[in-house]
C-alpha cells in the first residue's frame, strides 16, 4: 500500500523503481560495512604497548582523546628506541596524524612499532594504531600511523652517536 501511494505510475514502472531503490540502499549499506575495514592488515608481531581505554581518556564528544592517543604513539616509539639499544631518546619531530576511525570506551588499542631509519644521531620509527573494539570483541580497526624521530642524547641532553649492537648494523 506504502509502494502505490508513493509512486503514481504503473504497476511494472513502480517495481522497477522500488528494484532500483533497494538496489541503492543496498549500495549504501555495503559502502558503510566496507567504510570500517582498511586494506591494511594488523600486524602479526607483538605490540610496543595494548592499552584499554578508559572513560577518564574521553573528551565532550564521548570518544578517545586524540592528544591521549598521540602520547601513547610518543611512549611506544620510545619503548621501541630502547630495544634498539638507545641510552636516552627525546622526540624531535612527529608527522602528520591523521585518524582514521574514533576510539571508544572499553576498546583495546594497541601500537605496534617498526624502525624506519637509524641515522648517527637519531631513529625514525613508524607506529601504527590498532583498536581491537568492545561492542565487537576480534574486530579490529586501523587507528592510525605516525613517524617519530627520536635523538640519542647524554645526560646532558646533548645528541650522541647511537652506538649499534655487536653483529647489528645501523
Amino acid at each position: 500500500m506504502f509502494i502505490s501511494f508513493v509512486f503514481h505510475t504503473t504497476k511494472d514502472v513502480r517495481i522497477e523503481q522500488v528494484d532500483r531503490l533497494f538496489g541503492k540502499l543496498s549500495q549504501i549499506q555495503t559502502f558503510r560495512k566496507n567504510m570500517h575495514m582498511t586494506e591494511k592488515s594488523q600486524p602479526r608481531r607483538e605490540p610496543a604497548l595494548k592499552v584499554a581505554m578508559m572513560p577518564r581518556d574521553t573528551n565532550v564528544h564521548n570518544t578517545i582523546f586524540g592528544g591521549l592517543l598521540l602520547s601513547y604513539i610518543d611512549l611506544a616509539g620510545a619503548a621501541h628506541c630502547r630495544s634498539e639499544l638507545l641510552d636516552r631518546c627525546v622526540t624531535i619531530a612527529m608527522n602528520e596524524v591523521v585518524f582514521k576511525h574514533a576510539v571508544f570506551v572499553g576498546d583495546i588499542v594497541s601500537l605496534f612499532c617498526e624502525t624506519i631509519r637509524i641515522g648517527r644521531t637519531s631513529i625514525t620509527v613508524k607506529v601504527d594504531v590498532w583498536a581491537e573494539r568492545f561492542e565487537q570483541p576480534r574486530q579490529c580497526v586501523w587507528v592510525t600511523e605516525a613517524e617519530v624521530t627520536y635523538v640519542n642524547v647524554d645526560h646532558d641532553r646533548k645528541p650522541i652517536p647511537i652506538v649499534p649492537e655487536k653483529g647489528k648494523e645501523i
